[in-house]
């Protein structure tokens, strides 16, 4: 999964996030541990970034293209969302 396309795109299981409906969405499902595998493999996410994807899809789960723009970013690019250490030619 690497762009917003592809996430509402979804694949062979159905859509990955039903706009408007976190309950019925594929990608929320795994988050919560409703269906398997779950996602993300390991410890999974916080309870607080848990709720802040259901609002997001409950809300729409619309992109702010505003925010990927003033980042630099292409609008459908999630690369922004990586969780990647900061490396030392960044630190200043």
């Amino acid at each position: 999964l690497t762009s917003y396309a592809e996430l509402m795109k979804g694949g062979k299981r159905g859509a990955a996030v039903v706009p408007g409906k976190s309950g019925e969405s594929l990608l929320f499902k795994m988050l919560t541990g409703a269906v398997k595998p779950i996602m993300p493999p390991g410890n999974g996410l916080k309870e607080a970034d848990i709720d802040t994807l259901r609002r997001w899809i409950d809300a729409g789960a619309k992109v702010d293209t505003g925010a990927f723009a003033r980042a630099g970013k292409a609008a459908n690019s999630l690369a922004s969302v990586s969780r990647s250490a900061p490396t030392a030619s960044a630190i200043k």
